[in-house]
């Protein structure tokens, strides 16, 4: 075949190209949850929710998925107090990450189609905003004095992210994966302040229906 032929069976597409043969592609939608930790801000485990969509390409010997992974975690839960001689402060504070990122992923199967290893890597923005409560207390010359503040800043930073896991694909419609990630996030300015927003890294699983 010297040229591109596109056919449309339901949601699939099969694709010849320059003599390659068929390459079948299908929509792919994914929805899961993760676990993650490490930040600049704090080092607790944090939930998030993941979601993917794409095109995933049957492509023998190996798969490729290419498309959009979106996520949201709660990446900070933050206390903080201390105290010396007449005077005390805290602050109370929440980080939330909202990621979007353009991905690819290529699947590697282990003999039946069942069972497939796979690595991904993918490139795009976060928005990182902090929020939060600063207060402080002081006895002065018999005198108490305090203070509350409210706090908020957001910021869109560039973020990357690599993983590696695996993926069962119980039948052609139906497929779970689940596998490592680790995400990159740029410097953010935020409170006037140019500052690194760290890096999160973390394990999540996704149920994938394929169209």
């Amino acid at each position: 075949m010297n040229i591109m032929n596109l056919r449309v069976l339901g949601m699939t597409v099969v694709v010849g190209v320059c003599g390659m043969g068929e390459v079948e592609a299908g929509l792919q939608i994914g929805l899961g949850a993760g676990a993650y930790k490490g930040t600049e801000f704090d080092e607790e485990v944090k939930m998030g929710v993941v979601g993917e969509a794409g095109w995933l390409f049957d492509a023998a010997p190996i798969d490729l998925f290419l498309g959009g992974k979106f996520g949201y975690v709660n990446a900070l839960s933050l206390d903080r107090s201390a105290s010396a001689g007449f005077a005390s402060a805290g602050a109370t504070a929440d980080l939330d990450l909202f990621e979007g990122v353009i991905a690819g992923r290529v699947l590697f199967p282990l003999g039946a189609d069942l069972i497939k290893l796979y690595v991904e890597g993918g490139a795009g923005t976060a928005n990182v905003r902090v929020s939060g409560e600063s207060s402080a207390r002081a006895r002065i010359g018999g005198r108490d004095f305090s203070f509350n503040r409210r706090f908020e800043s957001d910021a869109w930073v560039f973020a990357w992210t690599v993983g590696a896991g695996v993926q069962f694909d119980f039948s052609s419609n139906f497929g779970l994966r689940a596998g490592y990630e680790f995400h990159g996030l740029g410097d953010a300015d935020m409170f006037d302040l140019r500052s690194s927003t760290g890096n999160m890294q973390g394990l999540s699983a996704a149920l994938l229906l394929k169209f």
